[in-house]
């Protein structure tokens, strides 16, 4: 996938958090102070996500089906990764 102009790849790893095991399948929402919705996507089978993100600061919301909606409150692009 091409990146948006300007956009650095954020990228991290989505684990539970009761036993660390990475999980799959998780929709990760990143959004912009401004409250728009910035950038969405899945993580893999390795729980590893990918989201093509402009400089700046996001709250990233993540969600699956058997886990409670998590986030993360500020997520830093570019070149941060998460855990």
């Amino acid at each position: 996938h091409a990146q948006p102009d300007g956009a650095a790849l954020l990228t991290g790893t989505v684990k539970s958090a009761s036993g660390g095991a990475n999980l799959a399948g998780v929709t990760v929402t990143a959004t912009g102070a401004n409250g728009q919705v910035a950038a969405t996507a899945e993580s893999d089978e390795n729980g590893q996500g990918k989201l093509p993100l402009p400089a700046g600061n996001y709250v990233l919301r993540l969600e699956v089906a058997g886990y409670e909606p998590g986030s993360v409150p500020d997520a830093k692009s570019p070149g941060q990764g998460l855990e």
